[in-house]
C-alpha cells in the first residue's frame, strides 16, 4: 500500500518527550549512549533532548519537509480545535486533557527550537516509511517506532515487512510501540509480523511502564540473528 504524500492539515504536533520515550521503549542509560534513530519521531522534542546531553539521534518523518513556521501554525490551528472539544468534557477530564496536551505542547515547542538546527545538522530528515533510508547497513543501535507501525495496521502486511526490513537494515534492533492498533484491538498484522521475522532475528513481546489512553503496554522487539 503507498501512503500519500502528507498535507501540512494532516499534521498533528503532539510531541512525546525523553521520559516518555524512556518509559514507551523501556530505555536505559546505555541504550541513550548509543546512535538511535527515530521512525515516525514527529514533533517529539526527544532528539532535541539527547543532542543537549551530547548523545546521537537522528529522526526521520516526512512532516520534516515543512518550514519551522508551517509546524507552529498547525500547533496553534490544533490547540484552538481542542479548547473546543475541551469545553464539552466533564471538569475533571478536562483538566486530565488539558494537562496532556500542556506536554504534548511543551515538547513540540522543545522540538522548534531545535529544529532549523537539527536540520542542518543532519538530525531530522524528512522520510517516510517504508523507505529506502540512505544509510549503510548496521548505522543504527536501536530504531524506535512510535504511534505508528501496527498501530495503523490498516496499510497492510507487506507495508510493515518491508518498512521493518529496511529498519532492520539499518539498525541492529528496533522497538515499536504500541501492538494495538486504533480501535484498542491487537493489531490485526502482529501475529504475521513475529511469524515473517522470528526466523531471523529474536523477536518477543516486552511489558513497558507506559500506558496510555488504551494504548496498553506492550512493545515488540525485534533484533539480533539466531
Amino acid at each position: 500500500m503507498m501512503i500519500e504524500p502528507i498535507k501540512l492539515n494532516d499534521v498533528y504536533p503532539w510531541g512525546h518527550n525523553l521520559a516518555e520515550y524512556k518509559a514507551i521503549f523501556n530505555l536505559d542509560d546505555m541504550d541513550l549512549r548509543r546512535p538511535l534513530v527515530g521512525f515516525a519521531d514527529g514533533t517529539s522534542s526527544v532528539n532535541s533532548e539527547l543532542t543537549q546531553l551530547g548523545r546521537k539521534m537522528v529522526s526521520v518523518d516526512p512532516i520534516y519537509q515543512f518550514t519551522k513556521q508551517d509546524i507552529d501554525r498547525r500547533l496553534n490551528d490544533v490547540m484552538a480545535q481542542s479548547e473546543q472539544y475541551w469545553r464539552g468534557l466533564p471538569e475533571d477530564h478536562r483538566q486530565q486533557a488539558i494537562a496532556i496536551a500542556g506536554s504534548r505542547v511543551k515538547a513540540t515547542k522543545t522540538f522548534l527550537v531545535d529544529f532549523e538546527l537539527g536540520k542542518q545538522q543532519g538530525r531530522y530528515l524528512p522520510t517516510a516509511l517504508p523507505g529506502p533510508f540512505a544509510f549503510p547497513d548496521n548505522t543504527f543501535s536501536i530504531g524506535l517506532c512510535a504511534h505508528f507501525l501496527l498501530l495503523y495496521d490498516y496499510y497492510g502486511l507487506a507495508f510493515h515487512i518491508q518498512a521493518i526490513t529496511e529498519m532492520l537494515r539499518i539498525c541492529n534492533e528496533i522497538r515499536i510501540y504500541p501492538t494495538l492498533n486504533l480501535h484498542g484491538q491487537k493489531s490485526f498484522v502482529l501475529d504475521d509480523v513475529v511469524n515473517h521475522f522470528s526466523s531471523n532475528y529474536r523477536v518477543h513481546l516486552e511489558t513497558v511502564e507506559y500506558g496510555f489512553q488504551g494504548m496498553g503496554e506492550e512493545m515488540l522487539r525485534i533484533g539480533g540473528g539466531d
